[in-house]
């Protein structure tokens, strides 16, 4: 998560529906590495599915940065669930 605050540049709000908010930043140290965060604003829990490729982002491996865990990204698509007013944070390369 420290790499994020170091490192991350360019981080700008990619897209708003509804109650999911999404934003994206770049890696200094690496072009080909993204960050992606997902946002809840609802009060209900949110089942998202979203397409990485459709939005220009890396598909290769989807890392989430609260956990560490590696993240299924099947079809270069990332399917979450995300508690209300919660985020979902990955590292995409």
């Amino acid at each position: 998560m420290n790499d994020v605050l170091r490192y991350g540049r360019d981080g700008a709000q990619l897209m708003r529906q509804d109650d999911l908010v999404v934003w994206t930043a770049s890696d200094l140290r690496d072009a080909g590495m993204k960050y992606l965060a997902l946002f809840n604003l609802g009060d209900e829990p949110k089942k998202v599915e979203f397409a990485l490729e459709a939005h220009g982002l890396p598909t290769r491996e989807a890392r989430d940065l609260w956990s560490g865990a590696t993240v299924a990204n099947e079809g270069a698509r990332i399917t979450t669930a995300i508690e209300p007013h919660g985020c979902r944070y990955l590292q995409l390369n």
